[in-house]
C-alpha cells in the first residue's frame, strides 16, 4: 500500500512525526529517522503481509481522526428507531455505494461520500455509531491564489446514543473550496470546515431520524458547561487559601467597620456581596504577587489562559494572559471579572492548556484547546497534534457536565 500524498505532506500536518514515531515503536520499527523515512518504513511494513497492511490501514483511519482537529459537539435526541437491524437496512438503502473501506483505499470525489460506518450495540439497540466521510477539496496556497491543490479530506461523525451527543470532527484548516473546475479556485465555493461537518450530519438525519435540541436551550447549557470547566481548573491553590484564611477575621472586621461608620446595615445581600468582594480582593493580590506561577498549573489536568463571558447586562468580558501558555489565575484581569462570571455561572469561550495523556514522542508541553459556541453547538479546536485519549479527555468533561 501507499499512504496517500495528501496525508504525507508535512505542511498539511495530517500525520505528525510523534504519531509516526509512536506507531513505529509499537511495531518495532526505527523511531529516530526523519519523517519521510518513518513513512517509508511504515509503507514497507504494510507491504510485507496482508495482515500488516490491515494493521496500517486501520491505524491510518485512527490517526487521521486525531491530530490537529476541530470538533462540533451537539446535543441530539434519537428517533423512535434505534434497532440495529432496521438502521442497517436504512443505511444500505440510503448509502448503497458505501463499501465499508479504509480511508486510504477509498476514491474520493467532489461530493461528500460515506465510505465506512460502524454500529456498536447492546441488546440489539445501537448505543454508539461511527461514520467516516471523504471529499476532494481545493486548498488555496495563499490568500489570493487563483489555483490551489486538490486534497483528500476526511470527516468523522460519532453518535453517542446513550448520552445523546453527535460529535463531528475534521482537520483544522482554512482556505478550502469545493472542486468546481479542476484546481481553479471559485471564491463563491468556499467551504468552511464547520459547514462541512454539519453537511455530513445532514446526510445522516434522514436515516437515523434524530432531532437536535433547540438552539436556545443548547447554547444556555453549553455556556454553563464551559463555566464549570473554568471553575474546575481555577480552584484556589492551598498556599493562597491558607493566606486568605489567616486574614478571614480581618476581612470581616474591615467590612463591618466600613458599614458601621457609614450607617449601612450589617446584614442582607449587599453585606454578603461586600464580604465576597473583599475575599476576591485578598485572593487577587495574593495570587498576582505569588512568584511561583506553577501552583496555578500543577495538581490539575488543565488551566485556563483566556475566557470570554457575557454578564447580565450583555456587556462582553474578555480576559487573557500575556503569553499563550501563561496561567490566567495569577493575573489581575481574572479577578476583576470573577464576581460577574461566578454570579452568572456562564462562559462563552475558554482557552485551556491541557496536560497530555501520552508524553513519549509528544513531549511534556501541554496542548491548547479552545472551547466556544457556534449556533447550537460547542466547538473544540485543538491547535496542536493530540492523541485520541487527549480528545476524549476533553469531550468527556463536556458530556459529563451537560445537564448537571
Amino acid at each position: 500500500m501507499q499512504i496517500r500524498d495528501t496525508y504525507k505532506r508535512e505542511e498539511l500536518e495530517f500525520l505528525t512525526k510523534p504519531m509516526l514515531q509512536k506507531f513505529s515503536a509499537d511495531h518495532k520499527l526505527p523511531t529516530t529517522q526523519n519523517r519521510a523515512d518513518l513513512i517509508k518504513n511504515i509503507e514497507n511494513f504494510a507491504n510485507s503481509s496482508v495482515d500488516n497492511e490491515n494493521v496500517v490501514q486501520s491505524w491510518m483511519d485512527m490517526a487521521l481522526k486525531m491530530g490537529i482537529k476541530t470538533c462540533v459537539v451537539t446535543k441530539f435526541f434519537p428517533g423512535d428507531v434505534t434497532n440495529t437491524k432496521i438502521l442497517e437496512e436504512r443505511m444500505q438503502e440510503k448509502f448503497p455505494e458505501c463499501k465499508q473501506e479504509y480511508i486510504c483505499k477509498s476514491i474520493p470525489n467532489n461530493e461528500l461520500k460515506l465510505i465506512k460506518y460502524e454500529f456498536i450495540e447492546k441488546e440489539n439497540q445501537i448505543v454508539y455509531a461511527k461514520f467516516n466521510f471523504v471529499i476532494n477539496l481545493v486548498r488555496a496556497q495563499r490568500t489570493y491564489s487563483e489555483t490551489g491543490d486538490i486534497i483528500e479530506f476526511p470527516v468523522f461523525v460519532d453518535m453517542d446514543f446513550e448520552n445523546g451527543f453527535i460529535i463531528s470532527r475534521c482537520k483544522s484548516m482554512t482556505g478550502l473550496f469545493r472542486v468546481v473546475s479542476g484546481n481553479k479556485i471559485d471564491s463563491s465555493s468556499a467551504y468552511k470546515i464547520e459547514n462541512l461537518m454539519r453537511d455530513c450530519e445532514k446526510q445522516l438525519i434522514s436515516v437515523i431520524n434524530f432531532e437536535y435540541e433547540s438552539t436556545e436551550t443548547s447554547k444556555n447549557k453549553f455556556k454553563k458547561v464551559i463555566f464549570k470547566m473554568l471553575d474546575a481548573f481555577t480552584k484556589t491553590p492551598k498556599v493562597i487559601q491558607d493566606g486568605m484564611d489567616r486574614v478571614a477575621d480581618d476581612r470581616k472586621k474591615f467590612v463591618d467597620n466600613i458599614f458601621e461608620r457609614l450607617n449601612l446595615k450589617v446584614e442582607g445581600e449587599n453585606y454578603k456581596d461586600a464580604l465576597y468582594d473583599i475575599e476576591i480582593f485578598v485572593e487577587k493580590y495574593l495570587s498576582i504577587y505569588c512568584q511561583d506561577r506553577e501552583i496555578f498549573m500543577t495538581d490539575r489536568e488543565a488551566y485556563p489562559t483566556k475566557f470570554l463571558a457575557q454578564d447580565n447586562e450583555f456587556t462582553k468580558i474578555q480576559e487573557q494572559t500575556g503569553g499563550a501558555n501563561d496561567p490566567l489565575q495569577n493575573k489581575k484581569a481574572f479577578f476583576d471579572s470573577k464576581k460577574v462570571v461566578y454570579s452568572n455561572k456562564k462562559c462563552d469561550r475558554l482557552n485551556l492548556c491541557y496536560q497530555r495523556k501520552e508524553k513519549k514522542y509528544f513531549g511534556n508541553n501541554p496542548f491548547n484547546v479552545m472551547l466556544y459556541l457556534d449556533r447550537n453547538s460547542c466547538m473544540l479546536k485543538f491547535t496542536k497534534a493530540v492523541e485520541e485519549g487527549d480528545i476524549q479527555n476533553v469531550l468527556s468533561r463536556i458530556i459529563q457536565n451537560y445537564d448537571v
